[in-house]
């Protein structure tokens, strides 16, 4: 990193929260779908409408979650470690902006 980046480095993060969250959001509803399916070959209709609609506000409280934990973060000032660890984590530097 030169010293010329060095200080736009925190603009940078601090604007790709939103982004983040778009993209950690799609992860892990890609997950949630993905698992859904797998179980749902073991289960009647029914419990797999229950499981569904468990595992979408999972994942809605999760997320919801982090972007509080992040919007704090941004607030001190240091969000970019946290917009860090949740890139590495989730592998998110690849993900698509739009995918569904």
């Amino acid at each position: 990193m030169s010293l010329l980046s060095a200080p736009l480095l925190p603009v940078a993060a601090e604007a790709s929260i939103v982004p983040t969250i778009q993209h950690l959001t799609q992860a892990l509803e890609r997950l949630r779908q993905e698992e859904l399916r797998r179980f749902s070959k073991r289960l009647s209709p029914e419990q797999t409408n229950s499981l569904d609609e468990l595992t979408t506000a999972l994942v809605q409280r999760v997320v919801q979650g982090l972007a509080q934990q992040l919007g704090a973060a941004r607030q001190r000032g240091n969000s970019t470690p946290l917009l860090h660890v949740l890139t590495g984590l989730f592998d998110l530097q690849d993900a698509p902006a739009n995918a569904a």
